[in-house]
């Protein structure tokens, strides 16, 4: 059937794991036009939200309509089981394309397997069928986890590890010819769930197809961006692919020993409001860094105070994880300190805390300096959930879009106590990756109420996109004496290249504030530090050089790289055109080249996230350049061995 669109917009947001706005959509669609499968998938997001009664309620209605609906047949037997909720990650009308949804066409990057061999009769298709069946029922985050665990986990939906791991230990269990036709259709479902090309993908390791396993892991990366479990098994299987094919080195290959001797204070230091989404200002959702980087949900600002979220069961959690080494609550890819190998070792990290705290009795350890349960407040504030801006950089969204002053409003009088809580230890607040700080009326307003007066000791990091930043915002906020840094975002060198990237603003007003915020520093006795910032695509990579060469002449102390990442503000085609990073991608070697160029190897650079693609050029320039070692002829092995 045609379903409206916001019936469409609550099973995107079901699919994502975001129950209680997908239970509004599916509603207000359901009121709208009520029929059996609207009823069954209003049920399933109630289900999701552990209100089992209107769903038991919903399910009984969607069959009254139409008694052959078997997807809500299936909810209602699920749920009379004694379960308290549906799977999470259960598409919800699966009716209209069939179990396994076999019959959508495959996505570009996945083939399509025969069910050449697969024995007729109820048997065959019928193992097929029940296996599909059974990943209903398995949990999307493993059971042993605290439910504060499962809420974070389930916000953010970042780790699809103990279903894919699961559902692949059963796959093994079945015929061979059976697990062919389920393969099969895992990868046409894709669209269904990203997680059946993770399934796929543990498969073609096994077999030791890495280049397949590969191009699955990155069609669900292209789905999924956020899932670290990915990650995590694209460097395993890049690692094993090097093993047996030293010509082909991983671009993270040893990142994960490298992080088993590494720190990151973030968690003990960092708080940061943020999401991501058309709506991150009404979540409320709370980091302890990037979501990009660390996507655990520590708390909600609109359901918890600021000291509750700080030392939470989930806070402690994932302080843990930094303490044995484990990092797996981290972003290999997206946190440009772990992939541009960055952080430091735990004996620097060690001897730099004790520096600063002092040798105390009992400081002899990261752990007993940094414990669990944080004895401070967050040193550094972040502040992203406000997405107005002034332009519409198509990296970032579609359109222009200014909250309306009623929704600023909303905004300051529901954060603006919230963040002064959160700012009682802080000594920096960093201001803003969701918009532009100086185009918004409510983060205009916060920049305001933290006064010199009130917080004296307070210094900001703006990001800004350069366009507004001139003397008249430096005095209206009274910004001197208080910036700790600027940082421009630019993605390009030249004006045309600007005018398409960052759609509203002009190089020409960046390069004239730029130039201001230098002769802060040249002229006024001003210390703080500026940078440009890089996001790298098909679009501008070539002018990677050129904009090191136009930062050094306005004496800027940074320029940052980092490579695009799909945020869900493209499609999977969009994708793969821009990601010119990608190995596939038809422009890739030519990139690879512009990382080698003199420029590059300045020490104001910082390659982040494109670091280890240079590194990787470098490894496979050292293999391909080793003389071959040869036997003189006068050696010859030992005949009596």
């Amino acid at each position: 059937m045609e379903r409206d669109a916001r019936h469409e917009a609550g099973l995107k947001l079901f699919a994502a794991s975001q129950f209680e706005q997908a239970s509004r959509e599916l509603r207000s669609s359901l009121e709208a036009e009520p029929n059996s499968e609207k009823w069954n998938d209003w049920a399933a997001a109630e289900a999701a939200c552990g209100r089992i009664d209107e769903a038991l309620s919903a399910l009984s209605r969607a069959l009254l309509l139409d008694p052959n609906n078997r997807q809500a047949q299936e909810n209602l037997e699920f749920l009379q089981g004694g379960q308290n909720r549906l799977p999470s990650f259960k598409i919800i009308q699966e009716s209209s394309c069939g179990t396994g949804c076999a019959d959508r066409g495959g996505q570009s990057g996945t083939s399509r397997r025969t069910d050449a061999g697969l024995p007729t009769g109820q048997g065959a298709s019928g193992i097929v069928d029940a296996y599909f069946r059974e990943l209903r029922g398995i949990p999307a985050y493993d059971p042993a986890l605290s439910p504060e665990m499962h809420e974070a986990l389930q916000r953010a939906n970042s780790d699809s590890s103990y279903f894919v791991k699961e559902a692949y230990r059963r796959l093994r269990t079945l015929p061979e010819a059976a697990a062919g036709a389920i393969l099969n259709r895992l990868e046409t479902g894709a669209d269904r769930d990203y997680r059946f090309l993770a399934i796929a993908a543990m498969n073609a390791m096994e077999n030791q197809d890495w280049d397949r396993a590969l191009e699955l892991l990155r069609a669900a990366e292209e789905r999924h961006w956020v899932d670290v479990f990915l990650e995590r098994e694209r460097i395993r299987c890049e690692e094993l692919r090097q093993d047996a094919e030293p010509g082909k080195p991983g671009a993270l290959a040893g990142i994960n020993e490298y992080l088993a001797g590494s720190f990151c204070t973030a968690p003990w230091e960092t708080m940061e409001i943020t999401s991501w989404g058309p709506k991150i200002e009404q979540t409320g959702d709370v980091y302890f860094c990037c979501p990009a980087y660390m996507p655990v949900v520590t708390g909600n600002a609109r359901e918890l105070r600021a000291e509750e979220i700080w030392n939470s069961t989930v806070a402690q959690e994932v302080r843990k994880s930094i303490h044995d080494g484990s990092f797996r609550y981290c972003s290999r890819l997206h946190c440009p300190l772990i992939s541009g190998r960055q952080l430091p070792s735990r004996e620097a990290a060690l001897a730099e805390a004790q520096a600063e705290k002092g040798a105390k009795e009992g400081a002899d350890s990261l752990e007993t300096i940094y414990p669990l349960k944080a004895k401070k407040g967050p040193a550094r504030v972040a502040l992203s959930y406000d997405r107005s801006c002034n332009l519409a950089c198509p990296s970032c969204r579609s359109d222009y879009y200014t909250a309306t002053k009623e929704e600023q409003e909303k905004l300051h009088g529901f954060y603006g106590e919230f963040v002064k809580s959160m700012v009682k230890d802080a000594r920096l607040i960093y201001m803003d990756g969701a918009g532009e700080t100086l185009a918004s009326r409510h983060s205009r307003e916060v920049l305001r109420s933290l006064n010199r007066q009130d917080f004296p000791a307070l210094k900001f990091r703006i990001q800004s996109n350069g366009q507004l930043f001139d003397r008249r915002a430096y005095e209206e906020f009274d910004l001197r004496g208080r910036l700790e840094r600027v940082d421009i975002s630019i993605d390009a060198a030249r004006p045309e290249t600007y005018a398409v990237i960052r759609k509203g603003g002009t190089l020409k007003r960046l390069l004239e504030n730029v130039e201001f915020l230098d002769g802060l520093r040249q002229r006024e006795g001003e210390s703080f530090q500026i940078s440009f910032r890089f996001v790298i695509s098909a679009l501008n990579y070539r002018e990677m050089p050129e904009v090191i060469r136009l930062a050094k002449r306005h004496h800027l102390d940074i320029v940052e790289f980092m490579v695009m990442r799909q945020w869900g503000q493209f499609s999977p085609e969009e994708a793969r055109q821009l990601f010119v990073f990608n190995p596939g991608h038809p422009q890739h070697e030519d990139f690879r080249n512009v990382l080698c160029a003199p420029e590059m190897e300045d020490p104001i650079v910082i390659l982040g996230s494109a670091g280890e693609f240079r590194k990787a050029v470098a490894r496979q320039k050292m293999e391909s350049s080793r003389p071959m070692i040869e036997i003189p002829s006068s050696v010859h092995p030992r005949s009596d061995q």
